[in-house]
C-alpha cells in the first residue's frame, strides 16, 4: 500500500492566527524549534495523545499529542488485523505511516511544547486499527480505533457537556465527575464524542488542557472526540472572543465550515450528519450571519444523503437559567438558527452553557415580532419538529432554573451524559449520570 502524503493545512486557520496574536505580547509563541529531546526536559515524553474526524470516517482518523518543544519530526502508525508494526517500512505492506505536522506554543506558566496532528488516510471501512506515534523518541504504547463502516448501519455515540477542568477550585461548586465520566465512555460502543464545549474553564490556561485530557487518556487515544467552542475556550485572551490555540491544537477537527478554521464544521457517520456550531456568548454577529448562510448549504445538501441531521451549539437556543431568560441572552441565535432547522428538517440540537438537564418537546419556530426573541417556541407532533436538549456532565450547574412549557423533561443542577443510538427510523436517547443512573430515556422520530 502506497504511502499517504504528510497532511498540508488548508488555508491560515484560526489555531495559527490566535498563536500569532499573542505572540505580539509574548504569551504564546511560535517556533519551528526541532531537534533531539534533551535527558534532563521534564516536559520530555508524547502526552495528550486525541483521535478526531477530519476525513471520511470510513477511510481516515484524525491525531493529536503534545510533547516537549524540542521534539523532532513526528509520524503516526497503523496496521490492520493480522499485521505488526515490525511491517512499517516495507514496501507493499499494510501499515499506513503518516507525517505529522508540527507547532510549537509558549504558555503563561513557564514551558513550550510542540503540538502534533496527523490525518492518517488510507484506511479499511469498518476495521479495528492498532496505532501508535513517534516524534523522534521511544513510540507511545498501542491503542485502538475503528473506521466507520462504509454503509448506513446504526450505531451509538455520546455527548457531553460544561466539562470545565478548573472551576473545581470555586467555594460551594461540587467536585466535578469527569475522571469518572471519561472512563464510562471509554468503555462504551460509542463511535465518537461530541462536546458542547467549555471543556475547560480558561482556555488560554494550558495547565487545564492537561488536566482535562490526563483522567481521560484512556477515551481520547481510543474513540474520537469532537468539540463546539464554548465562551470559555475564549477566557485568559487579550483579544475578547478569540479563541484558544491550544484548542485548536488539540482538536483536528473538520476546516468545511464557513471560515476553514475548525469551530464550525459537519462530517457524515454512516448515514447520520452531524452539525457543529460556533454560537458562545463570543461570537460575533457577523460570524453567525456566514455560518448561518453555510449551513443553509450544508442542511439542503445534507439532507438528500443522510437519514438524520443533529446540530452541536454551545449555547442553548431555548435557555434553562432564569438570569439569561431575562433578559434573554443572545436572542439572535434562536431568532437565526430556528428557521432554518425548521426548514431543514433537523431532528437534534445539544448544547450547553445553562448547567442544567433539559429535553424539549418536539417544536417549531412561531413568529412573535413583539417580542424578543422575535421567534417562539410551537410544539409540534413527533416528527414534525426538532428536539432541543440541553446538557452539564461533570457537576457543574447554577442554582437560577426557569420552568417553561416548552419542556418536556426538566432535571436541574443534574449532571448527566447524553448517549445515543441512531437506528433506522429514530434516535435511542439516554441521560445517564455519573453514578449510572438513567434519568431519562427516550426516541426521537425522523423528521419527514
Amino acid at each position: 500500500m502506497s504511502q499517504p502524503t504528510a497532511c498540508r493545512p488548508r488555508g491560515r486557520s484560526r489555531w495559527f492566527r490566535a498563536a500569532a496574536l499573542t505572540a505580539v505580547l509574548g504569551t504564546v509563541g511560535l517556533t519551528a524549534a526541532t531537534g533531539p529531546v534533551a535527558a534532563s526536559d521534564p516536559t520530555a515524553g508524547i502526552t495528550q495523545v486525541k483521535l478526531s474526524l477530519r476525513g471520511d470516517p470510513a477511510t481516515s482518523v484524525a491525531v493529536s499529542w503534545r510533547d516537549a518543544a524540542t521534539a523532532g519530526a513526528g509520524r503516526v502508525q497503523a496496521v490492520p488485523p493480522g499485521t505488526d508494526f515490525a511491517a512499517c517500512g516495507t514496501v507493499g505492506s499494510a501499515c499506513v505511516e503518516q507525517p505529522a505536522t508540527r507547532i510549537v506554543l509558549g504558555t503563561s506558566e513557564g514551558p513550550a511544547y510542540a503540538f502534533y496532528q496527523a490525518d492518517v488516510t488510507g484506511l479499511r471501512p469498518a476495521t479495528t486499527y492498532r496505532y501508535r506515534v513517534v516524534d523522534g523518541g521511544a513510540p507511545t504504547q498501542e491503542a485502538t480505533f475503528a473506521t466507520a463502516g462504509a454503509g448506513d448501519a446504526p450505531f451509538s455515540a455520546a455527548v457531553v457537556g460544561e466539562v470545565h477542568v478548573g472551576d473545581e477550585v470555586q467555594p460551594g461548586w461540587p467536585t466535578p465527575a469527569w475522571p469518572q465520566v471519561a472512563a464510562q465512555l471509554a468503555a462504551s460502543s460509542a463511535r465518537f464524542v461530541l462536546s458542547t464545549g467549555d471543556n475547560v474553564n480558561t482556555g488560554w490556561t494550558e495547565s487545564e488542557w492537561e488536566r482535562l485530557s490526563t483522567p481521560a487518556r484512556d477515551l481520547f487515544s481510543s474513540i474520537p472526540y469532537l468539540s463546539a467552542v464554548g465562551n470559555h475556550e475564549t477566557y485568559g485572551s487579550f483579544a475578547p472572543g478569540q479563541p484558544s490555540p491550544y484548542f485548536f491544537a488539540q482538536f483536528p477537527q473538520p476546516r468545511n465550515g464557513p471560515d476553514g478554521a475548525g469551530g464550525t464544521f459537519s462530517f457524515d457517520y454512516q448515514g447520520v450528519h452531524v452539525v457543529v456550531l460556533e454560537a458562545n456568548p463570543t461570537t460575533p454577529l457577523a460570524s453567525l450571519r456566514a455560518q448561518v448562510e453555510w449551513l443553509k448549504s450544508d442542511l439542503s445538501a445534507a439532507r438528500r444523503r443522510t437519514r438524520f441531521q443533529m446540530v452541536i451549539t454551545h449555547s442553548p437556543l431555548f435557555h434553562s437559567k432564569q438570569s439569561r431568560v431575562t433578559p434573554y441572552e443572545n436572542p439572535e441565535f434562536r431568532d437565526l438558527l430556528v428557521p432554518v432547522f425548521d426548514r431543514y428538517g433537523v431532528e437534534l440540537v445539544v448544547s450547553g452553557h445553562d448547567k442544567h438537564y433539559v429535553r424539549s418537546y418536539p417544536l417549531q419556530g412561531a413568529p412573535d415580532p413583539g417580542a424578543v426573541p422575535h421567534v417562539k417556541p410551537k410544539v409540534v407532533r413527533p416528527g414534525q419538529g426538532t428536539t432541543y436538549l440541553e446538557v452539564t456532565s461533570t457537576g457543574q450547574y447554577y442554582a437560577d432554573f426557569a420552568s417553561q412549557s416548552w419542556m418536556r423533561k426538566a432535571v436541574p443542577q443534574t449532571s448527566v451524559t447524553l448517549k445515543l443510538r441512531f437506528g433506522t427510523d429514530g434516535i435511542e436517547a439516554r441521560a445517564i449520570q455519573p453514578d449510572g443512573r438513567v434519568v431519562d430515556a427516550f426516541t426521537i422520530a425522523k423528521v419527514r
